[in-house]
């Protein structure tokens, strides 16, 4: 199951409360239903943060389904940012290596040539949205 079909089941779910900022937190009710369907997606019951009543899905969202951000109705991921992500940490890597005076690795380049048509794929695959839901 991809990230995004496991984000697009995780949307589904009736939000209870939810607060945006610094204190985001996406509250679902602790029904069995609730539990069921996060472990259907692969999400183990103790890595679901619970109290009493509630799931705060955040955790969820962002550690184990790839989130970028909230938009306040629904958790998205941004393609081109975790693209950009990707090829930063590749470039990262590469001149680590040189830096540390590493021989040649073709793997690497073979994953920044990977990491930069993924960057451009998303670039071009993706809408252009003015500050959509971000707040």
């Amino acid at each position: 199951m991809t990230y995004q079909e496991k984000l697009d089941v995780l949307n589904k779910l009736e939000v209870i409360h939810s607060e945006s900022g610094d204190d985001l937190c996406v509250l679902v009710a602790k029904t069995k239903h609730n539990i069921d369907t996060l472990q259907s997606i692969g999400i183990p019951k103790e890595k679901l943060m619970i109290t009493d009543d509630f799931i705060d899905i955040v955790p969820v969202a962002f550690e184990q389904c790839g989130a970028s951000y909230y938009t306040g109705s629904k958790f998205v991921i941004d393609r081109v940012n975790d693209a950009i992500h990707d090829l930063q940490d590749g470039l990262n890597e590469y001149w680590n290596d040189v830096r540390d005076k590493k021989t040649h690795r073709p793997d690497l380049f073979a994953e920044l040539d990977a990491s930069a048509k993924n960057l451009s794929q998303a670039i071009e695959e993706t809408p252009l949205r003015i500050n959509e839901g971000r707040q």
